[in-house]
């Protein structure tokens, strides 16, 4: 009950909780015998890209039962809700006291958020516990407003998911192809802001540029080249779209809410598309790691067989830490190696300022290493490597104490075959060497110290003497303007400095001095 308590409405203090059976006395309950986009009813919350999604759900039944553990109405009250938040899916267990508001001086109530239609005094509850979930995860139901349609796409599937502005309609119809032909999630919202057109003029002509609707199927009409968009459209009173240009070909279902448009009155109204590529048949694993300040993690997985895979390295919801003033996303890296007769080869990395670090990939059968790096600003949270995949892909961390020199390992290779080494002797005897590379696309730059010798061994006492834009990824110099470390025999060491600011150019420049 402190989803509601936790907020700062007054109005939501006269809120009553009720059990589900005593508020839907005398109808028929079920979890979800008829599962329908149209049984979704908004209630006082503003959480519009929250219903918008929980309505796409409801074009997919297998993923929506897949979501609530319970398979049927459990008269006890108890039910058990899976979510995948970040990046890790996890069970929330919740009761059926729903916060209620009161209807007249009969003594009647109805839900205050999220209700659903009954019909022939039957009704579904699937997407009222569903919500009760996702605000006791939370805390309140309050922060549900601030639920993106990505995000909660995302949360609610585990499936990658990708957002296009609606700039070039050629690009939109192509995604759109290809999205509706693998059977992806669809949606198309509106950026009021962006719009051809101004909210009162789509409200009056029937959609609603609140919520997001559900694109459910392209075409090409047969008398024309008109592109056509078929939409749910339940959030208009109407229900309908009164088109201009009479384009729009196929009869719209007003029983169903389903419209036509045409791509040309789509770019009027809609500015964005969602896709989000939920496949049953393909496999979600994840792994949480984390790592302190200015270090780095490693995680190895084998693949059995050749598949595609997105991998990507997932940051904690900012919504879990609403306390917390100082929490923001921080930039992360990740560079993925490929173990090939023994010896590790870079693949390929990916460079992120937001929630999500993605990358598509196309692997080989064998076995990798995941390096990551996120440039935790000030505190060191969790972050969770996840893979979704044609085929199961199992995570393991390495840990630091078994292989202290597994980065080195992990990159040289990789160095030998993009650097030359340069002696770090005045002498310019190769004992004790030094190879260094910029990654632009990852806005980092990698120093590799090598000890060649069997038996000296070294200090290397690194003099910062220009950093603008730049941090020291995996090596502390605390407030002086010098790092040094320890190369005993036959060891390297690593140091990792990237830009602070990826979207701007950062410099770095060190001297090297060796004391033997």
């Amino acid at each position: 009950m402190n989803s509601v308590k936790n907020n700062k409405r007054p109005e939501w203090k006269s809120l009553e909780w009720i059990r589900i059976p005593d508020l839907y006395r005398p109808n028929k309950i079920t979890l979800y015998d008829s599962i329908s986009p149209l049984s979704v009813k908004p209630g006082a919350l503003k959480n519009y890209d929250f219903l918008s999604v929980i309505a796409a759900l409801s074009e997919y039944p297998d993923l929506v039962k897949s979501l609530i553990s319970n398979q049927t109405y459990n008269i006890e009250g108890c039910y058990s809700v899976k979510v995948c938040r970040d990046g890790v899916w996890r069970y929330i267990l919740i009761d059926d006291w729903l916060p209620c508001v009161r209807e007249g001086n009969k003594g009647l109530y109805r839900p205050a958020f999220l209700h659903t239609t009954i019909n022939d005094k039957k009704l579904d509850i699937w997407h009222i516990l569903y919500e009760k979930a996702w605000a006791k995860l939370f805390g309140t139901y309050q922060v549900l407003e601030t639920t993106s349609v990505e995000q909660m796409l995302r949360d609610s599937t585990g499936a990658p998911c990708e957002t296009y502005p609606c700039r070039d309609m050629e690009a939109v119809w192509n995604i759109l192809t290809e999205a509706s032909t693998q059977g992806y999630i669809i949606l198309a919202s509106t950026n009021p802001k962006e719009a051809k057109i101004s909210p009162e003029e789509i409200y009056s002509r029937g959609l609603n540029p609140l919520y997001a609707n559900t694109i459910l199927d392209i075409s090409l009409s047969s008398s024309s080249e008109n592109r056509i968009i078929k939409l749910r459209n339940i959030w208009n009173p109407e229900h309908t779209w009164r088109s201009q240009s009479n384009e729009a070909e196929g009869e719209s279902d007003e029983d169903q809410k389903i419209i036509n448009m045409t791509l040309k009155e789509f770019f009027l109204v809609f500015t964005h598309i969602h896709v989000c590529q939920y496949n049953e048949r393909l496999v979600y694993n994840s792994i949480t790691n984390r790592h302190v300040h200015q270090a780095y993690s490693i995680t190895k997985f084998t693949c059995n067989t050749p598949m595609k895979s997105t991998i990507e390295l997932i940051q904690n919801d900012h919504r879990l830490y609403r306390g917390d003033p100082t929490y923001d996303y921080s930039n992360s890296r990740f560079l993925l190696f490929k173990i090939t007769n023994g010896r590790p080869y870079y693949v390929k990395g990916s460079l992120s300022t937001s929630k999500y670090n993605t990358l598509r990939i196309n692997l080989e059968e064998g076995a990798y290493y995941i390096v990551g790096i996120v440039d935790w600003k000030d505190k060191v949270y969790d972050f969770t490597l996840s893979a979704y995949s044609d085929a199961e892909i199992k995570f393991e961390r390495v840990h630091y104490s078994d292989n202290p020199d597994m980065i080195s390992e992990l990159l040289l290779a990789y160095m030998e075959e993009q650097s030359v080494p340069r002696s770090l002797l005045k002498s310019g005897n190769k004992e004790f060497v030094k190879y260094e590379k910029s990654v632009e696309d990852l806005k980092i730059k990698i120093e590799l110290y090598m000890n060649n010798s069997t038996t000296k061994q070294a200090s290397i006492r690194k003099k910062l003497i220009k950093m603008e834009n730049t941090n020291l990824l995996n090596a502390s110099s605390g407030d002086s303007d010098e790092v040094e470390f320890k190369l005993l025999p036959q060891t390297s060491t690593v140091v990792i400095t990237g830009a602070n600011d990826v979207a701007q150019s950062f410099t770095y420049v060190s001297e090297d001095n060796v004391l033997e």
